[in-house]
C-alpha cells in the first residue's frame, strides 16, 4: 500500500517558526527581563502608572533589553547544539523548529539592533548593553568560553542579571527623567535580592544539565563538585533569601505586611524544597522553574511597597 505524505500548510510552517522564535529567546528569561525593565521604570517614573505605561521610551528600552536577551541565549544555543541534544532536545535547534541559519540571523540581528539602539538612546544605556553583549559573547565562545570556567561562568550571569540591569538601566532612566536618586532603597533591595537569586539560578541551571556537560567536558561547578553539593548550597541560599528580604523590608520600609509576605515566601520555599528529590530530574527542573517565579515575585516587591 502506497502512503502519501501530506505537505504542511504554509500557516502551519509559519506557526512552527514563530513558536521556535519565541522558544529560542527562552521565555522564562524574556519574562524576567521584561519585569525587571518595567519595575525599574515604575520605581523612578514621576508619573502615574498609566502615564508611565503610555511613555514610548519604556517600550523602546524594553525592546533593546529583549534583543540583548535574544543575543545572549541565542548564541549559547548555537554553540551548544551538541550539548542540548542531550540536555534539552526540546529546544528549537535540536528539535528542528529553527534552522541553524535562521538562529544565526536572529542572533546577529538582535545584537546589531541592541548595540545601535542603545547608543542612540544614551551613553549609559549603550555602555550597559555593550558590556552585557560582550559578557554574553565570551560566555559562549572560545577561547575564553566562560561557561567552561566553574567560577567565572556563574559570576558572569550574576554581573549581567543583578548588577548591569539594576544599576545600568536604573541610572539611564534617572538621566531620562532628570532625577538624582541613585541607589535608592528599592534599587538596593533589588540589587541584594536579585544578586542572590542570580547566583542560585546560575548554579541550579547546571544540575539538570549534568549528563551533557560532563559528556562534553564542560567544567561547570556541578560537574566539578557534584550535583549534591551544589544543590545543598542552593538550598541554603533559598532559605536565606526571604530572611534577608524580610530584614530589608523592615529596615527600609518598616512594613509589617511585607515582612509577613517574606515569611510566607519562606514557608512556600521550605515546602518546595521538601518536595524536591535530588535524584529526580523532574523535581529538580520543577524547582528551577519555581526559582524563576521567585525571581519575578521579588522584582515586584518594591512596587508592592508603594501600595502598602
Amino acid at each position: 500500500m502506497i502512503e502519501f505524505k501530506t505537505k504542511p500548510y504554509p500557516i502551519q510552517i509559519l506557526r512552527e517558526r514563530f513558536s521556535g522564535f519565541i522558544e529560542f529567546g527562552r521565555p522564562h528569561t524574556l519574562i524576567g527581563t521584561s519585569i525587571a525593565i518595567m519595575v525599574i521604570y515604575l520605581i523612578y517614573s514621576p508619573y502615574s502608572l498609566v502615564q508611565t505605561l503610555m511613555d514610548g521610551s519604556v517600550y523602546f528600552i524594553l525592546s533593546v533589553a529583549l534583543a540583548t536577551n535574544y543575543y545572549i541565549v541565542g548564541l549559547n544555543q548555537i554553540t551548544d547544539i551538541g550539548i542540548d541534544t542531550i540536555n534539552k532536545p526540546y529546544l528549537p535547534l535540536p528539535a528542528g523548529k529553527l534552522t541553524l541559519l535562521q538562529a544565526k540571523f536572529i542572533t546577529v540581528f538582535s545584537s546589531i539592533y541592541a548595540l545601535i539602539s542603545s547608543w542612540i538612546s544614551g551613553q549609559i544605556l549603550g555602555l550597559t548593553i555593550t558590556l552585557s553583549l560582550l559578557i554574553g559573547t565570551v560566555y559562549s565562545l572560545k577561547p575564553i568560553h566562560l561557561k567552561n570556567r566553574r567560577f567565572a561562568g556563574p559570576f558572569s550571569i550574576i554581573v549581567v542579571r543583578a548588577i548591569l540591569i539594576n544599576l545600568g538601566i536604573s541610572y539611564h532612566i534617572q538621566l531620562y527623567y532628570h532625577i538624582n536618586d541613585f541607589l535608592n532603597r528599592q534599587i538596593i533591595y533589588l540589587l541584594i535580592i536579585i544578586l542572590l537569586l542570580s547566583a542560585i539560578i546560575s548554579l541550579m541551571k547546571d544540575i539538570p544539565d549534568f549528563d551533557g556537560d560532563s559528556f562534553y567536558q564542560i567544567n561547570t561547578m556541578v560537574v566539578t563538585y557534584g550535583e549534591l553539593i551544589i544543590y545543598r548550597i542552593c538550598q541554603f541560599m533559598l532559605i536565606v533569601l526571604p530572611i534577608i528580604g524580610g530584614i530589608l523590608s523592615i529596615v527600609f520600609w518598616q512594613s509589617l505586611p511585607l515582612l509577613f509576605l517574606h515569611i510566607f515566601i519562606m514557608l512556600v520555599i521550605a515546602l518546595k524544597l521538601y518536595q524536591t528529590n535530588i535524584l529526580s530530574n523532574d523535581t529538580i527542573i520543577s524547582l528551577y522553574k519555581f526559582i524563576w517565579y521567585l525571581f519575578y515575585l521579588f522584582y515586584l516587591i518594591p512596587i508592592l511597597e508603594i501600595v502598602f
